[in-house]
């Protein structure tokens, strides 16, 4: 459930959330259209502006870079000594070694400058940064792999430099020639568990465009390049990074990729892209409509500019290529997780961008005769392929975390392996093989089918072979994985998912090819002996239900045959079949089923990749689809590009967020998952929307909502057949008109389903019948650039001017209430390294005249005495009598409750506990700051039944009806998400119950300062 962490947003999540306003009644007067002489109108240039991230200071650390690239030269900036600039690339396989950073130290006076200001140009595809009276754009060129760096205004007589570097324990070739520096690397992958035995390496260069360019090697790492500004302030740094694996001459493939192109050549580059992908345009009163319109920006341009060339540039959900990093990578660099691409999948075909899932295809389809030896060594000879759920990237099932201590090792689609996450995962090629389907549907791009088709077809007959009849009579798969969340289990739904939409699939296409009849045959035998989804009751006891329990109204979908299963990963299992298989839909038997479901699902909103947005959208709730972005938002956007950066040990970028909010927009606008066009069908209220959505048959849809009412619908027909879609205005007549000449093609349709033939290239205007669209106020879709960053409760996208509102002076006093977390235990003594006393430092750094009152107790309980008089008992003494309290945060007190009294209080009884505390606060006017409870399994008083209590008790504070001001989401600031219950290692102080100093660190981090401006 949603719930507000430090938000200037006011969210209302209650009972008659699911209930969405209807589209019929008349829209409001005065209503404009960007239909106008047979075509929609939008000012792709103003929309995407919008969305610009800008800084109105010098994003100095490596977690505020911004991105750049070209699809195969991803680059991230921040202004760090003078300006750094990281160069990545996906082919330095296996590690994804980084080619290295540049360094420009005469961009100081630019960067530290009191009237600095700058931004990311979504638009152009490039970085302008200004401040004493420099000036610099920043981009890579389309053609050749080149970062530019174009400064004006510099002191003509002043020698400048830039240093190219990497880093131990790297070991390139340097060298200093001419005007051209450059570092070398090779290697082969032949170090790991299931190399390749291929050659890679990592070649960067550097060179200047100015008077007297000379170049050196600094040391075995660095070259330098030195020289002065031409006469009028001017200059250029070009730094190149081409593709390199030893073979080549390094020398000369570095002078090919310093070749400058025309200035405007990537400005060209990126607007012929944004001018193919799909816009939106998002207004609400709240601003929160805003801020995921910003973040679906961020992530097509994202994908554009780290698609990949071979393999996707993004593994495991991480912005690989556009990293800030240098070569520290949380998860196996060398490995692929599908579950973590398969939102870019989605997103990429809705925006109709879909040439950016290429590298994914390929990373599959180049790897089918690995995938086949693999399945057969490692399934027991099993025919077709098990696609590996986590692939290394040439078609190995094994994930090596060469970086973890210890090393570890997991094999997937693996018979003989532990149970593990990923060991009996079988569903995986079946989601390739219908992402495959989904392509050819958009596209109808034949050849594109008839290339793919054999991943679908083994991945078909490995499913086959792998059921067995059971004494039912019908097809079971044991032992086999509910994706990464139950191990080894029966007919987990995932399985059932997988062959109930890939079989039909599989029959749709082998037909079409005129290929594998006795395939066809044996999937038309199977089909109807696949049993039904598993079902438990919403609440209680987690055993099986007969699907005569529908008529009750009181089941879900369950994970798996084995309910009672242990589990082990945060996913929704039971709303696979809701997304992406594509198998419950509106018009679906078990919508109600799939609804009950989502509201009873075991994780809400848990990880920056959690698809409830989408699931939501497919559902039909535009609520939840607002409220579930917001939360995953708050609590995993932490880095100001828009990016998630939840494991700050490795300060990787995660793009998997954004990725999951543009397929959530895209579906909440437009969808037709089964060829069947709904307009609007999940639109938040009180969100205006202007986009477009890309589906099947190479088919643009544009939609303008108001109110909650659809206002303009365009059908852009990319291909000739029949066109069905469900009337947005339901119960009324309506009309169908055809280009500039409003040509009728339907008169009249009062059905719910109009229906008529398009025409590939004619666009298509739906009307009320009656409704003279010349009368309507034309007015194009547009905007203007961003000015200023945005902010969206604890999180931002870009960076505030110092001394802007946003950092607005306050006065007051923040008692600080807890137990021995709060009080600093673990943290290192006499330092201020507790997150109080870090707290205070940060609110200092800005300038706010916030005290902080440390009240923690080590050992203090919230509802007995133990260590001290109980929080009941002291808020007054500690709380209410202290001078000048504005704030007060409560923190850890109940883990005590739960580890120390016996019998250990309810979770219900720790919930009224501190509702007493709100209670008492607010009669004094004294806003009261929740913390959510740390995790703490595998400390001495750790049970299961007190985890149960903690996390009623964090479900709590993060509901809507908690009565808490703001949460401070501690929990989420510290787990590892691997697992929930534990600290993160690096936060960890060794008792598992204290965080150590990097853990204080994140809960003061996790504080969102404006709270103090309210």
């Amino acid at each position: 459930m949603k719930y507000l962490i430090a938000s200037i947003l006011s969210l209302s999540l209650c009972h008659g959330v699911f209930a969405q306003p209807s589209s019929a009644g008349r829209a409001p007067f005065n209503q404009t259209t960007a239909w106008h002489a047979g075509g929609f109108h939008v000012d792709v240039a103003g929309v995407i502006g919008r969305s610009d991230i800008v800084l109105g200071q010098a994003n100095k650390d490596a977690s505020e870079a911004l991105p750049l690239g070209n699809g195969r030269l991803g680059v991230a900036v921040w202004g760090a000594d003078g300006l750094t600039a990281q160069l990545n690339r996906a082919d330095t396989l296996p590690d994804r070694l980084s080619p290295g950073q540049v360094v420009v130290p005469g961009l100081a006076a630019m960067t530290q400058a009191e009237d600095f200001r700058g931004g990311l140009d979504l638009y152009n595809g490039e970085i302008q940064e200004q401040g004493g009276g420099l000036h610099a754009v920043i981009y890579v060129q389309p053609g050749t792999d080149t970062l530019v760096i174009d400064v004006t205004g510099a002191n003509a007589n002043v020698q400048q430099t830039a240093k190219l570097m990497l880093w131990e324990p790297r070991a390139p070739h340097a060298i200093a020639k001419a005007r051209v520096g450059l570092l070398s690397q090779a290697w082969i992958d032949d170090q790991q568990p299931e190399s390749s035995g291929r050659h890679f390496g990592s070649l960067s260069t550097i060179t200047a465009q100015g008077r007297d360019v000379s170049v050196s090697v600094v040391d075995e790492r660095t070259v330098a390049v030195s020289f002065k500004p031409y006469a009028d302030g001017h200059y250029r740094i070009l730094v190149g990074s081409p593709h390199f694996d030893g073979r080549q001459d390094a020398y000369a493939t570095a002078q090919r990729a310093l070749v400058e192109t025309s200035a405007e050549a990537h400005r060209t580059w990126w607007h012929d892209y944004w001018h193919r992908a799909a816009p939106m345009k998002i207004e609400s009163a709240d601003g929160s409509g805003e801020y995921m319109e910003n973040l679906r920006a961020i992530y097509l341009y994202a994908a554009a500019a780290e698609k990949g060339t071979e393999y996707p540039g993004s593994q495991a959900g991480v912005a690989d290529m556009l990293s800030s990093a240098r070569d520290a990578h949380r998860w196996a660099p060398s490995a692929f997780w599908h579950w973590n691409l398969r939102m870019m999948v989605a997103a990429n075909l809705g925006a109709g961008v879909e040439d950016l899932n290429a590298p994914y295809f390929n990373l599959y389809r180049e790897n089918f005769p690995a995938i086949e030896r693999w399945t057969r060594t490692r399934m027991n000879g099993a025919p077709g392929v098990c696609v590996p759920e986590t692939m290394r990237f040439n078609g190995r099932g094994i994930e090596y975390e060469g970086s973890w201590k210890p090393v570890t090792i997991g094999y997937n689609c693996d018979a003989g392996f532990k149970p593990y996450y990923n060991s009996r995962t079988l569903s995986t090629g079946a989601e390739v093989s219908l992402w495959i389907w989904q392509q050819y549907l958009a596209t109808g791009d034949l050849h594109f089918l008839t290339e793919n088709y054999p991943v679908m077809a083994a991945s078909t007959r490995f499913l086959l072979a792998y059921q067995k009849v059971g004494t039912d009579g019908l097809l079971h798969t044991s032992p086999s994985n509910a994706h990464e969340t139950q191990w080894d289990v029966t007919d987990p739904t995932t399985d059932l998912a997988a062959e109930k939409a890939l079989y039909p699939v599989m029959i749709q296409a082998a037909k079409l090819l005129h290929r594998d009849s006795d395939l066809v045959r044996q999937l038309e035998s199977a089909l109807p002996k696949l049993p039904p989804f598993p079902r438990i009751a919403e609440q209680g006891a987690r055993t099986l239900l007969p699907p005569s329990a529908d008529a009750e109204g009181h089941d879900v979908i369950a994970e798996s045959y084995a309910p009672s299963a242990a589990i082990h990963n945060a996913e929704n299992i039971g709303l696979e079949p809701v997304w992406p298989y594509d198998l419950i839909g509106d018009s679906s038997p078990m919508f109600e089923l799939a609804k009950r479901t989502y509201v009873h699902r075991p994780f809400i909103a848990k990880a920056d990749w959690s698809y409830d947005p989408v699931q939501a959208a497919r559902l039909d709730l535009g609520n939840e689809v607002r409220s579930m972005l917001l939360k995953i938002t708050e609590d995993s956007q932490h880095s100001i590009n828009g990016f998630a950066n939840w494991d700050k040990e490795y300060g990787e970028f995660y793009v998997e967020q954004t990725g999951v909010t543009a397929d959530a927009l895209q579906e909440a606008l437009v969808q037709d998952y089964d060829g069947f066009i709904r307009l609007a069908p999940a639109v938040p209220q009180g969100w205006n929307v202007d986009g477009s959505v890309n589906v099947r048959g190479k088919t643009r849809v544009d939609v303008q909502v108001r109110e909650g009412h659809v206002t303009t619908a365009v059908i852009e027909a990319g291909t000739t057949g029949p066109l069905r879609i469900r009337n947005p205005w339901s119960g009324e007549a309506v009309d169908v008109v055809s280009g500039a000449a409003m040509t009728k093609v339907v008169s009249g349709a009062t059905g719910s389903v109009i229906t008529f033939r398009g025409v590939a290239g004619t666009r298509y205007l739906l009307v009320r019948q009656g409704t003279h669209v010349e009368d309507e106020n034309f007015a194009p879709v547009t905007g203007t650039p961003a000015i200023t960053a945005k902010r969206l409760g604890k999180v931002q996208i870009g960076l505030f001017a110092l001394g802007s509102s946003s950092a607005k002076e306050v006065r007051g006093t923040v008692v600080t209430l807890g137990a021995s977390i709060t009080a600093g235990y673990k943290s290192t003594p006499g330092t201020d390294r507790d997150w109080p006393a870090v707290l205070a430092a940060r609110l200092a750094e800005k300038g706010m005249r916030v005290s902080v009152l440390n009240k923690g107790i080590s050992g203090n309980r919230l509802l007995v005495n133990g260590a001290g008089p109980s929080a009941l008992s002291r808020f007054d003494r500690d709380v209410l009598s202290q001078p000048d309290v504005h704030w007060v945060i409560f923190s850890d007190d109940p883990i005590n409750d739960l580890g120390s009294t016996r019998p250990a209080p309810t979770g219900d009884q720790l919930i009224d506990g501190i509702r007493l505390l709100i209670a008492r606060a607010h009669q004094r006017h004294i806003q009261f700051f929740c913390s959510t409870l740390t995790p703490y399994e595998g400390a001495n008083y750790w049970t299961p039944t007190g985890e149960t209590a903690r996390e009623q008790v964090n479900m709590f504070l993060r509901s809507e009806k908690s009565g808490c001001d703001a949460v401070i989401d501690q929990d989420s600031a510290t787990h590892d998400p691997a697992h929930p219950t534990r600290f993160l290692p690096a936060y960890d102080s060794g008792d598992h119950l204290h965080p150590n100093d990097a853990g204080h660190r994140a809960i003061a981090n996790a504080v969102d300062l404006s709270l103090f401006s309210r």
